[in-house]
């Protein structure tokens, strides 16, 4: 077989198995929901900070620690039984910013990368490409650990005049009610539609109606859907591509005297 046909077939190889492997991913997330985000959430999790680890980024490895205490510690928090009164308040303030902060981070590394572009200023790209790293990163990240402990704050038994988020009484000129009649405080709905990212009650994630308002909400709900696109980029296309390249490297040694140079 000649050096470009085969060639051609390693290229054809590698459309086939990232089709069927994006299919795949499809089918299991249809499937089996529940399964499927545990182990985006394992890989999501791990797979950036090792890499980092092997290749020294000290910077990195800071933000991930940081940011891994201060969630596991939360995360800690909602799985108690008995659950503190205030408990789900902090958490869903804690990944409500943690939603904000990755969000600016994002928006300001672009703006840097275009200021860069209109050579109004010299030298920023790299970090303008760095903080949009980081703000997509963890911002799927807080996004997928938000909804992966709201899940365990369900079984909190809330009173007729409280928040089902936060546990904190309300006025009546705060209030919105679902239609599973479950009563929330505006900031605190609105704050789990753009966490959340669906339109399910918080509470007992019953698919309900959550309209937006204004066209800040609606931008939120876009970033959300850029950050399910990052998921798949930052854990299962890396998982395909260096499986990819072990099965080429099997199938097409690489020639002895090729590597010697």
């Amino acid at each position: 077989m000649g050096h470009e046909e085969r060639h051609g077939y390693i290229v054809l190889l590698f459309i086939v198995v990232l089709l069927v492997s994006q299919g795949l991913l499809i089918v299991w997330k249809t499937k089996s929901f529940r399964t499927f985000q545990s182990v985006s959430l394992i890989g999501l999790w791990c797979f950036p900070i090792l890499y980092s680890l092997y290749h020294g980024y000290v910077r990195f490895c800071i933000v991930w620690t940081i940011y891994t205490s201060i969630t596991a510690y939360f995360m800690f928090l909602a799985s108690r039984s008995p659950m503190a009164q205030s408990t789900p308040k902090w958490v869903y303030t804690w990944f409500y910013v943690v939603y904000h902060i990755s969000y600016g981070s994002a928006v300001l590394g672009y703006f840097l990368i275009m200021v860069e572009v209109t050579q109004l200023y010299t030298g920023i790209a790299n970090t303008g490409i760095l903080m949009i790293f980081y703000g997509l990163y963890f911002g799927v990240l807080g996004t997928d650990c938000a909804e992966y402990t709201g899940k365990g704050m369900a079984d909190k038994v809330i009173p007729r005049d409280t928040c089902c988020i936060c546990g904190e009484m309300y006025k009546e000129d705060e209030i919105t009610s679902l239609s599973c009649n479950h009563v929330f405080h505006q900031w605190c709905i609105n704050g789990w539609t753009m966490i959340g990212k669906k339109n399910t009650c918080p509470y007992c994630s019953e698919k309900v109606e959550i309209h937006h308002r204004n066209p800040w909400e609606k931008t939120g709900q876009l970033w959300s859907q850029l950050l399910d696109l990052m998921r798949t980029l930052i854990v299962w296309n890396p998982m395909i591509l260096y499986g990819l390249q072990i099965l080429i490297g099997w199938l097409d040694p690489a020639d002895p005297t090729q590597i010697a140079t």
